[in-house]
């Protein structure tokens, strides 16, 4: 018969359930057209407010007539506003990329400009004119990882809408008055959660985590306990199973926490949020263990000890896993050598480590006094120390030699056997060994990984033949001779520019594996004189161009696409592609962006990869043995006189291991990272220690909780002494980690602001306080005001 309170924790959980059926969420149909119907809404409201605004302007200015300006009346401006007097701009807040002549004759209610669309509204009123626009769809010419087509926050537009023609279903979205500006659609043809998704979310975590709080009371006063112990596994088993079939309902949760990009080892575990649920359940499962799983009798102690003895190693082969798996098979960054770049997920990792080693503790506490049933004091060794030893057989077999992944565990349970005796000190002892283990398995990862990832670096950016390239080069030809969208406008012989060339050439044809590479595109004409080009260092003929294609060797299979590696070339490739009327000519260089004057990577289309390093790179490349480049803090040579047959070689010097790729003959790329320092290492391991001390005295405070609902308040001097010393470490532990992350965050600070001012100086100057002007002749000095 069960008891009242398992009863009523199902009651409840059936409850939940049930709700969680019978909340549906709307039909996509039905939300897309009550978010269109919202922006639409939206939109109106926006475009009436606009125009009550351009009234008001028209009316200040007009009643002003030819008096000079005020401050008062300038600053009565509304934003995006341009006044006119006798067809002459005397006063503009905007800065909308349109002509003054052409906005000055314009009456529509929208107008489409190059960088988006915009609500217009217009008021006259005797010679005064008053415009005011105000953006609504940013669409920029060029697109790359800054800038995203995107709704503008004055429309408060449902998450993920976006204009223009896409998949699934679409509406019009039209201006005041009825004119149509664009169509909005769902990303990918799909809408986002709704709010009745949240709910169903909450429900079914309700629900489950009442199964779990019912199977732990119901399981507790099962007998035999080994039957307990299954059943109750079992029903874990079966709520992670809910779990993973529910996947599709987790709007609540961040979508990047069960992202397979974010982290994924095996199918039980495919996403970093699915470790977090393992490893919680198998804290569950540990802690029922050493409830439940004791040594009755001594023929039952036998069967627990060797099952327990096999199930803590088998848990902390698992831990090793993991801790592998989260640097190598990740992209969360785990770099412990610079703790201030961890971000949420990587804290998420370091608990989900923690909740395995606090279940580890959990079954090793339930192994220990079956071990001492049937082989009392140091002879359980007899039993443990073979296990051990088979499992770093077992390591060395599948390629870690590391012992310290394989022994760990003896010493641990050494230190878990002697915690009721030994107080605060072994329960720091058993933390210190975690936290060594930890730091010592994820510091080798990482610099493994480091290594990987200045492989790929180098391998990737040192020139060399791509059959990739060549393949998708004469796709990209025969699309481009196919176009007529491109022919018409190469015939009109316009002038252009490189935002032309961007929007109609590079989108449309030079995209996806292309963003590897810096593309630049030139444009000559069929006479030969020169048009345009998006790169920031173009040659002032085309002839030069020209001459380069020429002195470059042909690729195989095609003629116009040409190999361009030699000494002073930085281009990977050049390629020609007719047109009718011009010749387009292809410049493929590798992505390699130095520090410099200006923000190069803001005019690369695409997202740079190798940007978020879990390490600082320094870059280098030879021609011919001759420094052409450089970047970072690495010191290089000026000239390179290394080699290795193979191709790529790896060494360390002065506190850096260097990796270079290519041939003395031609090019050579190196690619550098600091080598972690001793202090870094114990650095690691405090940084561990501390997390997992905190760890312990959550975990610590919530077992005291439940088992002792009223504790003694009553402390010796002893215990005084000893909660003092402890909470004093802890506030100053806590104090200088605030400090030092204050200090960290302020040199950044520092060093970027340095960085902006010193590329601001590259690209030109700037007003330093463009604040309003106000002059008596308006015609020539006109009022400005910058837009909020």
């Amino acid at each position: 018969m069960l008891h009242r309170r398992p009863l009523f924790l199902l009651t409840c959980a059936a409850l939940a359930s049930g709700a969680f059926y019978l909340v549906a969420e709307h039909r996509p149909t039905e939300r897309f057209t009550k978010s269109v119907k919202a922006l639409q809404a939206n939109t109106d409201r926006v475009s009436k407010q606009l125009q009550q605004e351009a009234e008001a302007a028209c009316a200040l200015f007009a009643l002003a007539g030819n008096t000079p300006l005020t401050d008062a009346l300038v600053t009565s401006i509304p934003p995006g506003s341009r006044i006119y007097k006798n067809g002459v701009v005397v006063a503009w807040t905007d800065h909308a990329p349109v002509d003054d002549t052409v906005l000055d004759t314009a009456r529509a209610d929208h107008l489409v400009l190059p960088d988006g669309v915009y609500l217009h509204a217009v008021a006259w009123q005797g010679q005064v004119t008053a415009h005011v626009l105000k953006r609504i769809w940013f669409d920029p010419p060029i697109r790359n990882a800054y800038l995203q087509p995107h709704f503008e926050a004055v429309l408060n537009p449902p998450a993920g809408l976006l204009a223009g023609k896409g998949p699934g279903e679409q509406a019009a979205l039209r201006d005041a008055a009825g004119v149509l500006m664009f169509n909005v659609y769902w990303p990918d043809g799909e809408a986002p959660p709704g709010a009745r998704a949240h709910l169903r979310l909450f429900l079914l975590l309700v629900a489950l985590s009442l199964c779990v709080l019912a199977a732990w009371e119901l399981f507790m006063v099962v007998r035999p306990e080994w039957l307990g112990f299954v059943g109750f596994a079992a029903v874990l088993a079966l709520v992670r199973w809910a779990v993973m079939a529910c996947g599709q309902v987790t709007p609540l949760v961040d979508p990047k926490l069960f992202d397979p990009s974010l982290f994924a080892s095996s199918v039980i575990t495919p996403s970093l949020g699915d470790l977090l649920i393992n490893a919680s359940f198998l804290l569950f499962v540990s802690l029922f263990a050493r409830r439940t799983i004791l040594p009755k009798t001594r023929r039952t102690a036998w069967t627990n000890t060797l099952l327990l003895t096999l199930a803590v190693f088998a848990l902390a082969w698992e831990i090793d896993q993991v801790l592998v798996g989260l640097v190598r098979d990740s992209n969360i960054n785990l770099d412990l050598f610079h703790v201030q770049r961890m971000d949420a997920y990587s804290w998420a990792a370091l608990g989900s480590i923690a909740l395995l080693l606090l279940g580890w503790c959990a079954l090793a506490d339930a192994l220990l006094p079956n071990l001492r049933r049937v082989l009392p004091r140091w002879r359980g060794a007899w039993l443990v120390v073979p296990v051990a030893l088979a499992a770093a057989v077992l390591h060395g077999l599948t390629g870690k030699e590391d012992l310290i992944w394989s022994l760990w565990p003896l010493p641990a349970l050494v230190l878990v056997a002697r915690l009721p005796r030994g107080g605060l000190i072994g329960a720091f002892s058993l933390i210190a060994l975690f936290a060594l283990l930890t730091a010592q398995v994820l510091d080798v990862q990482t610099l493994e990984r480091s290594r990987r990832d200045r492989e790929a670096v180098a391998e990737t950016t040192a020139p060399r033949e791509d059959p990739v390239i060549e393949l998708l080069f004469g796709e990209a030809s025969k699309g481009l001779e196919a176009s007529r969208t491109v022919a018409q406008w190469v015939r009109q012989g316009n002038a252009c520019s490189a935002a032309d060339l961007d929007r109609l050439v590079r989108q449309p044809f030079f995209t996806g594996y292309w963003d590897r590479f810096d593309l630049r595109l030139h444009l000559i004409s069929a006479a030969g004189r020169f048009y345009c080009s998006t790169s920031p260092d173009a040659a002032s003929s085309a002839r030069s161009i020209v001459d380069r294609y020429e002195q470059a060797v042909p690729t195989t299979g095609n003629a116009d696409l040409r190999l361009a590696e030699k000494p002073g070339e930085e281009a990977l490739y050049l390629g020609r592609i007719p047109l009718p009327g011009g010749l387009l000519v292809a410049e493929i260089r590798p992505r390699v962006v130095a520090d410099g004057l200006g923000f190069p990577e803001l005019l690369l289309a695409g997202d740079r990869g190798h940007a978020r390093s879990p390490m600082p790179y320094s870059r280098a490349r030879y021609e011919r043995g001759i420094l052409t480049e450089s970047n970072g803090e690495a010191p290089f040579p000026v000239t390179w006189g290394r080699h290795d047959p193979d191709g790529s070689i790896r060494w360390e010097k002065g506190g850096f291991e260097y990796f270079a790729q290519g041939t003395l003959a031609s090019s050579l790329v190196v690619v550098a990272a600091q080598t972690p320092t001793g202090l870094d290492h114990v650095t690691a391991f405090s940084f561990l220690f501390l997390f997992y001390c905190l760890v312990a005295a959550i975990a610590g405070l919530a077992f005291w909780g439940f088992t002792r609902p009223r504790p003694p308040l009553a402390f010796g001097v002893r215990g005084k002494v000893r909660i003092g010393v402890l909470t004093f470490a802890i506030a100053s532990l806590a104090l200088f980690t605030l400090g030092m992350r204050n200090l960290l965050n302020e040199r950044s600070e520092q060093r970027s602001s340095k960085a902006v001012d010193e590329r601001t100086w590259g690209t030109g100057r700037t007003p330093a306080n463009p604040a309003r002007r106000r002059c008596p002749d308006a015609r020539h000095s006109p009022v400005f005001r910058p837009s909020a």
